[in-house]
């Protein structure tokens, strides 16, 4: 959940503009619409939890993943 307090307008945009970008980047590498949306909808995920200073360590696993260029599936 978002907290209303903390998330702007600007956030949201942000929030967009970074899984926009990752969903091109990937679409454009392997033409598979659902894996880019899939990686987008992770990397929405960890933004919003930078904007809102959210962490767990399922969360932090998620990040390690993709900083070592691993897509993560199954159990983190």
């Amino acid at each position: 959940m978002k907290l209303n307090g903390t998330y702007t307008k600007e956030n949201k945009a942000y929030h967009n503009k970074v899984r926009e970008t990752i969903f091109g980047k990937i679409y454009r590498r392997c033409g598979d619409g659902e894996l880019a949306e899939y990686i987008s909808s992770d990397f929405g995920l960890i933004v919003d939890s930078m904007i809102l200073g959210y962490k767990d360590s399922w969360l932090d696993k998620l990040i390690a993943s993709y900083r070592n260029a691993i897509i993560p599936a199954g159990i983190l």
